[in-house]
């Protein structure tokens, strides 16, 4: 993902002294004091000295000031939580004279804010029609993100001083561009998941690695069948002639139910989210969130069309549904880096999405210590003869519901390893 971005905001441009000339503009005031007081010229002589100097170093500043360009590229675009994404940045000059020496940092949204001050060396100026190679000038640094979200990165920062060290002038690019932090996905076992059948039985399904829409199977010729469509390996097999005759294959579903509502984790921050910091919002929420995050990849990988439901306000894509999120088919782990707990005191069927009238799926509810009224709505996500499996967070009075309400359950601690989690809901999903 890369944008570009001028050196235009309001602070381009500005000059301001440095410790040291305000330390030199203190001192030739005390001079001047002095000189005043004892009638000493030399004193006055100096004051003035040390404030011209101040005042040339500063009008320097200004006549140099910077005038850049800058791109910013991430790569990847998309990181893992814990995982790394090399940013490169190419600074180019853009004004007609030789750019001073400087010092860039570029502005974070966690702490601590920025990164450290780097010295970006001279570039020549710009020509209309030939710019040298000396004329930009590329950075590279890495971004580990602790924390999954869509971030802004930017605007850049640039510092030029005085040779003197008495003023400074800067110039901040003020685009800025986004990085998407993705939940951590982690792969599950097994190459394939539970089939819901008609009957309320369960089989295990693996995806097809071959083949195209239609499973292609045999049976025996028939009269007016086009030569085209006979199968002579199969009829060297038979002794017979044998034509091919194509079958539907029907996709497996699945169903995952998330609750996003605040007052189904207890162990959620009362000071809100702090964007600044590494800490989030819920622990048990974001251990939930990567667990969908891998369930519905892993269910997608192994040929399932899968659907989510929200127990608050619809906040995702659909697992391998095709949507596109600025420009990137990932539109599910997109809307996964950006979810959040909802605040809202409705109940659940008011505004979260409705199950969809489907064939029988198994259904995997994943959730920690609910509202009686959420859970209600959970419940009734599974219907008759489906297979409904629910992986709670450390909820004892919500086991216990679940169960009686034929639902079976898995009880977990957040941080648990999700493998071992996910066999154990495999096993438990298949209980009679």
């Amino acid at each position: 993902m890369a944008s570009r971005g001028q050196g235009t905001s309001s602070r381009a441009g500005r000059a301001r002294l440095t410790t040291r000339g305000r330390a030199f503009l203190v001192f030739a005031v005390i001079l001047a004091i002095i000189a005043f007081f004892g009638d000493n010229r030399i004193f006055l002589l100096g004051a003035f000295l040390i404030v011209a100097l101040v005042v040339v170093a500063r009008v320097l500043v200004r006549v140099r000031r910077l005038r850049l360009d800058a791109t910013r590229t991430f790569h990847p675009a998309m990181v893992e939580v814990g995982g790394t994404t090399r940013v490169t940045l190419v600074i180019t000059n853009t004004g007609r004279s030789r750019s001073p020496g400087a010092y860039w940092r570029d502005t974070l949204p966690w702490f601590p804010g920025h990164t450290d001050d780097s010295a970006l060396p001279p570039m020549t100026g710009h020509r209309e029609r030939y710019s040298g190679p000396n004329n930009r000038v590329r950075l590279d640094y890495e971004l580990e993100p602790a924390r999954r979200g869509i971030y802004e990165v930017g605007p850049l920062s640039v510092e030029s001083g005085d040779p003197f060290g008495l003023a400074v002038g800067f110039a901040e690019l003020t685009q800025t561009h986004t990085l998407v932090v993705t939940p951590r996905v982690v792969e599950l076992p097994g190459a394939g998941a539970l089939r819901q059948a008609g009957d309320g039985s369960s089989t295990i399904v693996q995806r097809a690695v071959t083949g195209s829409e239609d499973d292609l199977m045999t049976r025996e010729y028939r009269r007016g069948d086009a030569l085209r469509r006979v199968h002579w390996r199969a009829s060297a097999r038979h002794g017979e002639l044998m034509v091919r005759q194509e079958e539907p294959r029907n996709q497996p579903e699945a169903r995952i139910v998330f609750d996003t509502r605040s007052d189904g984790y207890d162990d959620m921050s009362p000071f809100g989210l702090d964007p600044r910091s590494s800490d989030p919002e819920s622990e048990q929420f974001e251990w939930a969130v990567s667990l969908v995050a891998s369930i519905g990849e892993h269910l997608t990988r192994t040929g399932y069309a899968v659907t989510v439901l929200e127990t608050a306000g619809r906040q995702l894509r659909q697992p391998g549904s095709g949507d596109f999120v600025d420009g990137t088919a990932d539109a599910f782990l997109q809307s996964l880096a950006a979810v959040r707990l909802v605040r809202d005191d409705s109940r659940p069927d008011e505004q979260a999405a409705h199950r969809p009238d489907t064939a029988l799926a198994p259904v995997f509810a994943i959730l920690s210590r609910p509202a009686d009224t959420t859970l209600d709505w959970v419940i009734n996500q599974r219907r008759p003869y489906e297979r409904g499996t629910a992986i709670v967070l450390g909820g004892t009075d919500a086991v216990e519901r679940l169960e009686a309400a034929g639902w079976n359950t898995i009880e977990v601690a957040a941080g648990a390893p999700m493998p071992e989690v996910w066999m154990a809901a495999l096993r438990v999903s298949t209980r009679g």
